[in-house]
């Protein structure tokens, strides 16, 4: 028997929710460590995990984007070609 559509949704939701957890902060701050040197780690993964667990999918995703803008400090376009370097090599 299958779930309605609406619940399919919320329980794939609840799955993707849970792969923005501590461990995938702390990997990522590593990783963006490799492309920027100078970047905040540890400020990085205590920002991006404040009240994480209380946060639905869209909100842990848009938490993230705000706490990267605030600690990156270089422009768009350098941020932008070293993300795609990191994007390809993941």
């Amino acid at each position: 028997m299958t779930q309605p559509e609406h619940v399919a949704e919320a329980n794939a939701a609840s799955l993707l929710k849970d792969h923005i957890n501590r461990q995938s902060i702390t990997q990522l701050a590593g990783l963006i460590k490799r492309y920027q040197v100078d970047f905040p780690v540890a400020d990085f993964i205590e920002q991006a995990n404040d009240q994480l667990e209380l946060m639905p999918l869209k909100t842990r995703v848009t938490h993230l984007s705000t706490v990267l803008a605030t600690l990156l400090v270089d422009g768009y376009s350098q941020n932008a070609h070293w993300m795609k370097q990191l994007a390809e090599a993941c």
